[in-house]
């Protein structure tokens, strides 16, 4: 019930913002979490730089579901696979910083990133032993810090 609801508002805010007739939205379910993927020709504005406008359509999107009290904690928007991809990319740079921390024995400090991106680093390096991962600095340039465990 509550996915149809979440589908529904998200129909209707992309319709206003005038994706009405050229979008394809499917459901991806996995155990902890449901994924609406949105397939549009047109994705650069909905997306937006470093997937800023995509953030910001899924932040709007749950707000106006948790007025309904649809609980979306575990629901996420992704258009046109950028947020799949970008978290592939996310992770390899994880292991690359890794790599260098690990051979140089020296701290890599990655670009700053938002929440979402410095968490998929953090996550992806905890099963890493001989590194350790902190975030550093404050708003638009918070980064992640990969230290060797030696």
């Amino acid at each position: 019930m509550n996915n149809e609801l979440f589908l529904k508002i998200l129909k209707e805010f992309l319709a206003k913002m005038g994706y009405g007739e050229d979008l394809i939205i499917s459901q991806k379910e996995s155990a902890d979490e449901k994924i609406f993927e949105i397939e549009v020709p047109e994705a650069k504005y909905l997306i937006g730089e470093k997937g800023s406008n995509l953030t910001s359509l899924e932040f709007l999107v749950k707000m106006i579901c948790q007025k309904q009290n649809i609980d979306t904690r575990k629901i996420f928007i992704d258009i046109n696979n950028y947020r799949k991809e970008r978290i592939k990319l996310l992770k390899e740079t994880a292991r690359l910083a890794a790599q260098k921390a690990v051979l140089t024995k020296e701290i890599v400090v990655l670009p700053p990133m938002s929440a979402f991106d410095r968490k998929i680093i953090h996550t992806e390096l905890t099963i890493n032993p001989n590194i350790k991962t902190e975030s550093e600095g404050f708003a638009e340039e918070r980064r992640v810090i990969v230290r060797p465990n030696f």
